[in-house]
Order: structure tokens, then C-alpha cells, then sequence
């Protein structure tokens, strides 16, 4: 029976990758419609701690931050996949998400550090174990990733025609890493620098940042568009679990997420965050009490998990007394912090392409850029943002419609605003 079902998913799986996904991978250039999936509700709890369960949680965090999208970028719509206490099968929330064409699909939660015992049937937990962590599409190539998948992905068993639903799919087998071992989510690359800023904020916020993590989620797994999970914090932690059910812990936390996601959409579109903006804090209502901090380092008790290194540059400090190398533009002589260079990008594939190869339409300045497992051919280099939308302009004319401008310090590939900051920095 087990060989069957694992031919039956690889038939399915290989249609759907021939059917799916592109040998390149074209880039997201806006940020116009975001779905925001609280976890688990109705009959399903999720996790729980000693008075908090997941699936209320999730879902006041979730609430907040579409909030504070409506406020601050109106431009933005904004799909919930539940707005009340109510049952959602893990397709359909996909599926929500791929018939409207979202841009971002964000899934909120919170962690267990529970792990059933195979022999006494009973959970042991480790209640020292706390902090933020943030999915992406991947393999659960380790145990700790393995057990967060599988108990995320055990909503299906309370799934009507589960079995059905999902050709036989069961969420706790060996099997199921077989799937998605095979599966390579096209939007990976946006993906991780989403779920990068969110881990970024989180930790701005005084949260104990647990990376950027891959591993195979249902809901991450059928959705065609950049998808992250949010485990917010661990229940099983009695200080994070107050924290997590406080109203001034929700609202750090609905914050953080938010200002992950106008980054992340000012960067798609080549806009600069403002002062105003890159320093706002979020508006706090509770008591002060309940506003308990966790931030002390994460101890050795931490699962092993796969990280994934963050295209996050932290900025220079302005005190230091060491300058940092120049490059000079040969066109107008002036300087920039060594290779803080505005580039456009055409594509990202996780294979090789040659230089010469016919999509890039004869473009003699193509560049390879390696970095989180894929190469990114980018063309033009601008020492300013002036000069790159100007490029943009010109390599979009050319016929790619999907270019956008992106930038990188040395051959690490950074995010539009940390570029634009260095160089203020540099004028400083």
C-alpha cells in the first residue's frame, strides 16, 4: 500500500511541477493583494499553553495586522481566510489564496516544543524553549523541522474526506517527506526575503529571533505565490505565552509583521522607506505588565533546524572611525561605499543559465549572482537610485517586463532601503 501511495504522489507532484514550474523564475515587481491565514480554528485548537490555545492567538495577531495594512497602505487589499472562530481545511486556504492572485500569503501561528512519546503515548515539553521563527517552502531534512511540519500538518485529519482531499496523504508518515523533497516552491526566493524581514522586526521588538527556517507545510506547499508561516512564539513557555496573550504582546507582534510586509513591498516597487517610517513604533494599549520580554539568548536546549542564511546587512555604525572603500563611477567620478551597487534583475533560477542564452535577448552585461541556493542574472550598475530606475526603464523597453531593481554590498545581495541608508551614511 505504501509503494502505491508513493507512486500516486510522485504522478502527481511531477504533472503539477511540469505543469508549474518555469525553468526561470520571474521576478515580483508589486505588492497588491496579500492573504493573511490566522491558523487553525473551530474544532482544531492548534497548540496550547496552560490557559492560551493557538487558533485565538493567531487569529487577534492576524486580525491587527490586516488593520494596520488598511491604515498604512490602503493601497493594499487584504484577504482573511477567517475573520471568526471557525474551521478552515488547509487546501482551502490555498486555495482562497491562488483564485484571487494574491501577491503574499502570510500564515500566522504559534509554536509547541511538545513531542509525543512513541511508547507512554504522552507529550514531553520543553518549557524553556522560546522565540520567533518564520517558514518558508523546503525540506524537513531535520527532526525538529520534521515535528513542527507534521503537527502544523495534522489539521488536515480533521478534514472531512481527508483522504480524499489530499490522494491519500498522510501528514504523520515517512512518505510525506518524500513529497516535498521533491517539491521546489518557484517563489522561494521572495519568500525567504520576506520571511528575513520578519524575523528582522521581531527581533527589533525584543523577541528571541529563531531564523529563517525551511520545512514542509500543506498550506505553503499549494499556494502559487510567495508564502511564509509565522510561528509567533512558544505556548508551552509560560512568560512567551502570557506575552503572546496580551494585547500589548499581540500589537508588538501584529507591528513587526507589518512593517516585514511595506519593506518588503517598497522594495518590490523601488521605493524608500522614509525616516518617519523606518523609526515608527506601534501604538500600545494594556498594562504594562503584561508586557513580558524574552531576551536572553536561546540556550542548547534549541531543535537543530536549517538555516538559512538572512539577506539581511546590518548597517554600518556611524561611530565607527573606519571608512569603507570607494568605488568611483567612471561616468560622473563619483563615489559610493565599496560595491553598494544598484543592479537590475531579470531572473533568478536555481539552475546554472548561460550567459549567452537566448532569454537574454543578446544583453551583453548580464551578471551571475549566487546566493541562497539560486542564481540571479541581473544587468546595469547605478551608483544611485536615480540612475537604477532610469536603467529599469530602459531593460523593461527591452522586453523585460518583469525586471526590477535590486542591490547588493560586495556579492551580498541586500535590500533596496539598506543600500539607500549606506550611502546617506557615506554623505554623512
Amino acid at each position: 500500500m505504501k509503494i502505491k501511495l508513493i507512486i500516486t504522489f510522485r504522478y502527481y507532484l511531477h504533472t503539477a511541477l511540469l505543469l508549474c514550474l518555469p525553468a526561470m523564475l520571474m521576478a515580483q515587481n508589486s505588492l497588491k493583494t496579500i492573504v493573511i491565514d490566522a491558523g487553525h480554528g473551530g474544532k482544531d485548537n492548534g497548540a496550547h499553553g496552560k490557559f492560551a490555545n493557538e487558533k485565538d492567538v493567531a487569529l487577534s495577531v492576524a486580525l491587527m495586522v490586516g488593520k494596520l495594512i488598511e491604515q498604512k497602505l490602503p493601497d493594499v487589499k487584504i484577504k482573511y481566510t477567517r475573520k471568526t472562530d471557525e474551521f478552515i481545511e488547509l487546501g482551502e486556504r490555498a486555495n482562497i489564496a491562488n483564485d484571487i492572485k494574491a501577491d503574499l500569503f502570510i500564515c500566522i501561528h504559534c509554536n509547541s516544543a511538545c513531542v509525543r512519546d512513541a511508547k507512554t503515548k504522552k507529550d514531553r515539553c520543553n518549557e524553556t524553549k522560546f522565540g520567533v521563527e518564520t517558514y518558508v517552502m523546503g525540506l524537513h531534512k531535520s527532526k525538529g523541522n520534521l515535528e513542527v511540519a507534521r503537527r502544523e500538518n495534522e489539521s488536515i485529519l480533521l478534514e472531512k474526506d481527508y483522504k480524499k482531499n489530499y490522494d491519500g496523504f498522510d501528514p504523520s508518515s515517512d512518505e510525506a517527506s518524500i513529497i516535498f523533497s521533491m517539491h521546489q516552491n518557484v517563489n522561494l526566493d521572495n519568500s525567504i526575503n520576506f520571511a528575513s524581514k520578519v524575523q528582522t522586526h521581531t527581533k527589533s521588538m525584543g523577541r528571541n529571533d529563531r531564523d529563517v527556517i525551511q520545512a514542509g507545510f500543506l498550506v505553503l506547499w499549494k499556494t502559487a505565490m510567495p508564502a511564509v508561516l509565522i510561528e509567533t512564539g512558544y505556548l508551552t513557555n509560560a512568560e512567551e505565552e502570557k506575552f503572546l496573550s496580551s494585547t500589548r504582546g499581540q500589537q508588538k507582534m501584529a507591528f513587526s509583521i507589518f512593517k516585514a510586509i511595506r519593506e518588503y513591498k517598497y522594495e518590490l516597487e523601488g521605493k524608500i522607506l522614509t525616516e518617519a517610517e523606518r523609526n515608527e513604533k506601534p501604538v500600545l494599549t494594556g498594562k504594562d505588565e503584561d508586557d513580558v520580554l524574552l531576551v536572553v539568548k536561546a540556550t542548547a536546549d534549541t531543535i537543530k533546524v536549517i538555516k538559512i542564511t538572512k539577506p539581511i546587512i546590518a548597517l554600518a555604525n556611524p561611530k565607527d572611525t573606519a571608512k569603507p572603500k570607494l568605488y568611483v563611477n567612471p561616468k560622473n567620478g563619483t563615489t559610493v561605499a565599496d560595491a553598494v551597487l544598484f543592479k537590475i534583475q531579470l531572473v533568478s533560477a536555481d539552475k546554472k543559465i548561460l550567459l549567452n542564452s537566448p532569454a537574454f535577448k543578446g544583453n551583453k552585461t548580464i551578471e551571475e549572482n549566487f546566493s541562497d541556493g539560486f542564481f540571479r542574472y541581473t544587468t546595469t550598475r547605478a551608483s544611485t537610485l536615480d540612475e537604477a530606475l532610469k536603467n529599469l526603464d530602459s531593460v523593461k523597453n527591452e522586453g523585460f517586463k518583469d525586471a526590477f531593481i535590486t542591490a547588493y554590498k560586495g556579492k551580498t545581495k541586500i535590500s533596496v532601503s539598506e543600500a539607500k541608508n549606506m550611502l546617506n551614511l557615506l554623505k554623512n
